[in-house]
Protein backbone atom coordinates (compact mmCIF):
# COMPACT_ATOMS: atom_id res chain seq x y z
CA UNK A 1 0.00 0.00 0.00
CA UNK A 2 2.67 2.16 1.26
CA UNK A 3 5.95 2.93 2.13
CA UNK A 4 5.59 4.68 5.19
CA UNK A 5 7.25 2.27 8.06
CA UNK A 6 4.80 3.38 11.14
CA UNK A 7 1.99 1.83 10.24
CA UNK A 8 -0.88 -0.26 12.30
CA UNK A 9 -3.80 -2.00 11.11
CA UNK A 10 -6.27 -3.05 14.06
CA UNK A 11 -9.64 -3.35 15.10
CA UNK A 12 -11.10 -0.76 18.35
CA UNK A 13 -14.06 -2.93 20.10
CA UNK A 14 -17.19 -0.80 20.23
CA UNK A 15 -20.82 -1.49 21.15
CA UNK A 16 -22.45 -3.99 19.04
CA UNK A 17 -18.96 -4.49 16.79
CA UNK A 18 -15.52 -3.97 15.68
CA UNK A 19 -14.20 -1.14 13.69
CA UNK A 20 -11.13 -2.00 11.78
CA UNK A 21 -8.75 0.94 11.04
CA UNK A 22 -5.31 1.66 9.73
CA UNK A 23 -3.01 4.59 11.35
CA UNK A 24 0.39 5.55 9.15
CA UNK A 25 2.98 8.40 9.91
CA UNK A 26 4.52 9.40 13.18
CA UNK A 27 2.30 9.43 16.07
CA UNK A 28 3.45 13.01 17.85
CA UNK A 29 2.82 14.66 14.14
CA UNK A 30 -0.83 16.12 13.75
CA UNK A 31 -3.19 13.37 13.55
CA UNK A 32 -5.37 13.43 10.18
CA UNK A 33 -8.72 11.05 10.27
CA UNK A 34 -10.60 10.29 7.14
CA UNK A 35 -13.50 9.15 6.65
CA UNK A 36 -14.72 7.54 3.61
CA UNK A 37 -18.06 7.96 1.64
CA UNK A 38 -20.80 5.72 1.46
CA UNK A 39 -19.77 4.81 -2.38
CA UNK A 40 -16.26 3.58 -1.11
CA UNK A 41 -14.28 2.15 2.18
CA UNK A 42 -11.10 3.32 3.95
CA UNK A 43 -9.42 2.28 0.17
CA UNK A 44 -10.59 5.15 -1.56
CA UNK A 45 -7.29 7.68 0.93
CA UNK A 46 -4.28 5.73 -0.88
CA UNK A 47 -3.33 8.66 -2.53
CA UNK A 48 -3.84 10.61 0.71
CA UNK A 49 -2.06 8.34 2.99
CA UNK A 50 1.11 7.82 0.62
CA UNK A 51 0.80 11.74 0.62
CA UNK A 52 0.21 12.78 4.19
CA UNK A 53 1.61 9.88 6.55
CA UNK A 54 5.31 11.16 6.12
CA UNK A 55 4.23 14.62 7.75
CA UNK A 56 1.50 13.84 9.71
CA UNK A 57 -0.01 11.16 11.53
CA UNK A 58 -2.86 9.92 9.16
CA UNK A 59 -5.70 7.58 9.99
CA UNK A 60 -8.29 5.82 8.09
CA UNK A 61 -11.32 3.35 9.22
CA UNK A 62 -14.61 1.71 8.12
CA UNK A 63 -17.32 2.92 9.00
CA UNK A 64 -20.43 0.05 9.84
CA UNK A 65 -21.40 -2.05 7.32
CA UNK A 66 -18.36 -1.07 4.54
CA UNK A 67 -14.62 -3.02 4.25
CA UNK A 68 -13.60 -4.89 7.21
CA UNK A 69 -15.59 -3.61 10.23
CA UNK A 70 -18.18 -6.12 11.93
CA UNK A 71 -21.39 -5.06 13.87
CA UNK A 72 -24.30 -6.59 15.03
CA UNK A 73 -27.72 -6.19 12.90
CA UNK A 74 -29.33 -4.81 16.53
CA UNK A 75 -26.35 -2.68 17.67
CA UNK A 76 -27.38 0.61 18.82
CA UNK A 77 -24.56 2.86 17.74
CA UNK A 78 -23.67 6.60 16.67
CA UNK A 79 -21.32 6.84 13.88
CA UNK A 80 -19.57 9.80 15.34
CA UNK A 81 -19.28 7.89 18.44
CA UNK A 82 -17.49 5.14 16.52
CA UNK A 83 -14.77 7.78 15.17
CA UNK A 84 -13.94 8.52 18.36
CA UNK A 85 -13.54 5.70 19.45
CA UNK A 86 -10.80 5.09 17.23
CA UNK A 87 -9.04 8.11 18.15
CA UNK A 88 -9.39 7.18 22.00
CA UNK A 89 -8.22 3.58 20.84
CA UNK A 90 -4.78 5.72 19.83
CA UNK A 91 -4.85 8.34 22.15
CA UNK A 92 -5.31 10.90 19.46
CA UNK A 93 -6.39 14.33 21.60
CA UNK A 94 -7.75 15.94 18.79
CA UNK A 95 -7.72 15.36 14.99
CA UNK A 96 -8.00 17.03 11.44
CA UNK A 97 -11.65 15.58 10.22
CA UNK A 98 -11.53 14.75 6.66
CA UNK A 99 -15.10 13.11 5.76
CA UNK A 100 -16.55 12.74 2.32
CA UNK A 101 -19.85 12.31 1.40
CA UNK A 102 -21.57 10.46 4.56
CA UNK A 103 -18.29 10.62 5.78
CA UNK A 104 -18.35 14.50 6.06
CA UNK A 105 -21.47 14.10 7.83
CA UNK A 106 -20.06 12.16 10.28
CA UNK A 107 -17.30 14.25 10.82
CA UNK A 108 -19.78 17.30 11.13
CA UNK A 109 -21.08 15.77 13.32
CA UNK A 110 -18.49 14.94 15.77
CA UNK A 111 -17.04 18.84 15.54
CA UNK A 112 -20.87 19.87 16.79
CA UNK A 113 -21.10 16.82 19.65
CA UNK A 114 -17.37 16.84 20.68
CA UNK A 115 -15.49 20.18 19.58
CA UNK A 116 -12.41 19.55 21.53
CA UNK A 117 -11.58 16.95 19.69
CA UNK A 118 -11.58 18.50 16.08
CA UNK A 119 -9.03 21.20 15.57
CA UNK A 120 -10.36 21.48 11.62
CA UNK A 121 -13.08 20.01 9.58
CA UNK A 122 -12.83 18.97 5.85
CA UNK A 123 -16.09 18.51 4.24
CA UNK A 124 -15.50 16.03 0.71
CA UNK A 125 -18.65 16.55 -2.07
CA UNK A 126 -20.50 16.57 1.02
CA UNK A 127 -23.12 18.15 3.20
CA UNK A 128 -24.63 18.78 6.61
CA UNK A 129 -26.69 16.42 8.62
CA UNK A 130 -30.50 17.51 8.13
CA UNK A 131 -30.03 19.73 4.63
CA UNK A 132 -33.10 19.40 2.52
CA UNK A 133 -31.71 18.74 -0.95
CA UNK A 134 -33.33 20.97 -3.90
CA UNK A 135 -35.54 18.38 -6.29
CA UNK A 136 -36.06 20.99 -9.15
CA UNK A 137 -38.53 19.90 -11.82
CA UNK A 138 -35.67 19.31 -14.20
CA UNK A 139 -34.58 16.84 -16.94
CA UNK A 140 -31.22 16.25 -15.29
CA UNK A 141 -33.64 15.94 -12.34
CA UNK A 142 -35.34 13.59 -13.30
CA UNK A 143 -32.43 11.58 -14.83
CA UNK A 144 -31.29 11.47 -11.37
CA UNK A 145 -34.74 10.20 -10.33
CA UNK A 146 -34.31 7.04 -12.86
CA UNK A 147 -31.06 6.04 -11.84
CA UNK A 148 -31.81 6.03 -8.59
CA UNK A 149 -35.47 4.03 -9.57
CA UNK A 150 -32.97 0.92 -10.97
CA UNK A 151 -30.49 1.07 -8.09
CA UNK A 152 -34.25 0.13 -5.96
CA UNK A 153 -34.72 -2.45 -8.52
CA UNK A 154 -31.04 -3.80 -8.38
CA UNK A 155 -31.08 -3.83 -4.74
CA UNK A 156 -34.63 -5.32 -4.36
CA UNK A 157 -33.44 -8.18 -6.89
CA UNK A 158 -29.66 -8.40 -5.19
CA UNK A 159 -28.03 -8.27 -8.59
CA UNK A 160 -24.99 -5.79 -6.90
CA UNK A 161 -23.10 -5.80 -9.90
CA UNK A 162 -25.37 -3.67 -11.37
CA UNK A 163 -26.23 -1.71 -8.37
CA UNK A 164 -22.27 -1.40 -8.00
CA UNK A 165 -22.70 -0.52 -11.75
CA UNK A 166 -25.18 2.04 -11.35
CA UNK A 167 -23.24 4.12 -8.21
CA UNK A 168 -20.25 4.01 -10.35
CA UNK A 169 -22.57 5.81 -13.14
CA UNK A 170 -24.05 8.26 -11.14
CA UNK A 171 -21.64 9.41 -8.43
CA UNK A 172 -18.45 8.25 -10.61
CA UNK A 173 -19.28 9.38 -14.11
CA UNK A 174 -21.11 12.27 -12.55
CA UNK A 175 -24.96 12.87 -13.43
CA UNK A 176 -24.47 15.00 -16.35
CA UNK A 177 -21.34 13.74 -17.61
CA UNK A 178 -21.29 11.02 -20.11
CA UNK A 179 -21.25 7.09 -19.14
CA UNK A 180 -17.81 6.12 -18.93
CA UNK A 181 -15.91 9.13 -18.49
CA UNK A 182 -14.37 8.45 -14.73
CA UNK A 183 -10.92 6.66 -15.47
CA UNK A 184 -10.86 3.51 -15.66
CA UNK A 185 -8.58 2.67 -13.48
CA UNK A 186 -10.31 4.83 -10.72
CA UNK A 187 -13.97 3.72 -11.80
CA UNK A 188 -12.68 -0.48 -11.17
CA UNK A 189 -11.33 0.83 -7.53
CA UNK A 190 -14.87 2.59 -6.83
CA UNK A 191 -16.71 -0.22 -8.89
CA UNK A 192 -14.66 -3.01 -6.24
CA UNK A 193 -15.06 -0.56 -3.44
CA UNK A 194 -19.28 -0.92 -4.02
CA UNK A 195 -19.24 -4.40 -4.83
CA UNK A 196 -17.58 -5.33 -1.41
CA UNK A 197 -20.36 -3.13 0.65
CA UNK A 198 -23.26 -4.94 -1.04
CA UNK A 199 -21.89 -8.26 -1.49
CA UNK A 200 -21.14 -8.04 2.49
CA UNK A 201 -24.02 -5.97 3.83
CA UNK A 202 -25.98 -6.94 6.59
CA UNK A 203 -28.08 -4.16 8.35
CA UNK A 204 -28.17 -0.56 9.20
CA UNK A 205 -28.01 -1.28 12.27
CA UNK A 206 -29.83 1.77 14.87
CA UNK A 207 -27.65 4.72 14.57
CA UNK A 208 -28.20 7.48 16.83
CA UNK A 209 -28.26 11.54 15.29
CA UNK A 210 -27.71 14.34 16.95
CA UNK A 211 -30.97 15.75 18.62
CA UNK A 212 -30.36 19.00 16.64
CA UNK A 213 -29.10 18.26 13.27
CA UNK A 214 -25.98 19.66 12.22
CA UNK A 215 -27.99 22.24 9.43
CA UNK A 216 -29.48 24.34 11.90
CA UNK A 217 -26.32 24.99 13.72
CA UNK A 218 -23.54 25.87 10.87
CA UNK A 219 -22.71 28.93 12.62
CA UNK A 220 -21.70 27.30 16.10
CA UNK A 221 -18.81 26.01 14.15
CA UNK A 222 -15.54 28.24 14.92
CA UNK A 223 -12.59 25.85 13.75
CA UNK A 224 -11.30 26.41 10.29
CA UNK A 225 -13.22 24.39 7.94
CA UNK A 226 -12.51 23.52 4.19
CA UNK A 227 -15.41 22.94 1.64
CA UNK A 228 -14.42 20.67 -1.02
CA UNK A 229 -16.64 20.16 -4.37
CA UNK A 230 -16.22 18.34 -7.53
CA UNK A 231 -17.24 19.77 -10.56
CA UNK A 232 -18.97 16.96 -12.04
CA UNK A 233 -21.37 15.84 -8.82
CA UNK A 234 -24.81 16.47 -8.48
CA UNK A 235 -26.46 19.75 -8.32
CA UNK A 236 -27.84 18.93 -4.96
CA UNK A 237 -24.62 18.89 -3.54
CA UNK A 238 -23.46 21.95 -5.25
CA UNK A 239 -26.15 23.57 -3.33
CA UNK A 240 -25.08 21.68 -0.19
CA UNK A 241 -21.84 23.27 -0.43
CA UNK A 242 -23.09 26.83 -1.05
CA UNK A 243 -25.21 26.82 2.02
CA UNK A 244 -22.32 25.62 4.20
CA UNK A 245 -20.10 28.07 2.57
CA UNK A 246 -22.31 31.06 3.81
CA UNK A 247 -23.85 29.44 7.19
CA UNK A 248 -19.96 28.44 8.71
CA UNK A 249 -18.17 31.47 9.96
CA UNK A 250 -14.67 32.16 7.57
CA UNK A 251 -15.40 28.26 5.59
CA UNK A 252 -12.97 28.55 2.58
CA UNK A 253 -14.53 26.56 -0.40
CA UNK A 254 -12.78 25.13 -3.55
CA UNK A 255 -13.93 23.15 -6.98
CA UNK A 256 -11.77 20.05 -7.81
CA UNK A 257 -12.17 20.63 -11.81
CA UNK A 258 -12.66 17.08 -13.78
CA UNK A 259 -13.58 15.12 -10.61
CA UNK A 260 -17.46 14.36 -9.52
CA UNK A 261 -18.15 13.09 -6.14
CA UNK A 262 -14.45 11.41 -5.22
CA UNK A 263 -13.05 14.24 -6.21
CA UNK A 264 -9.50 12.61 -3.52
CA UNK A 265 -9.45 9.92 -6.12
CA UNK A 266 -9.93 11.57 -9.49
CA UNK A 267 -7.63 14.35 -8.94
CA UNK A 268 -5.67 13.37 -6.42
CA UNK A 269 -2.59 16.15 -6.86
CA UNK A 270 -5.22 18.37 -6.74
CA UNK A 271 -6.80 17.45 -3.68
CA UNK A 272 -3.63 17.12 -1.96
CA UNK A 273 -2.63 20.28 -2.98
CA UNK A 274 -5.72 22.13 -1.49
CA UNK A 275 -5.63 20.19 1.69
CA UNK A 276 -1.86 20.67 2.06
CA UNK A 277 -2.47 24.58 1.51
CA UNK A 278 -5.18 24.88 3.74
CA UNK A 279 -3.30 22.87 6.76
CA UNK A 280 -0.26 24.67 6.49
CA UNK A 281 -2.23 28.08 6.39
CA UNK A 282 -4.10 27.35 9.65
CA UNK A 283 -0.78 26.35 11.35
CA UNK A 284 -2.06 22.48 11.24
CA UNK A 285 1.56 20.99 9.31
Amino acid sequence: MTNIQTQIQDFVPVVGGQIFFEAAGDPSKQALLFIHAGVADRRMWEAQVEHFAPQYHVIRYDTRGYGKTVAREDAEFANRADAMAVLDHLDIPHAVCIGCSRGGMIAMDLALDMPKRVRALVMVASAPGGFDYPRPDTELTRFIGGIIAQMGAAEAAKDFAKLATLDVRLWGDGPAQPEGRMAAPVRERMHAMCLDHYANWTTDGKPHELRSPAIGRLGAITIPVLIVEGEFDLPSLSAAAETMRHGIPHAEHVIVHGAAHLPSMEQPEVFNAALDEFLQRHGLS
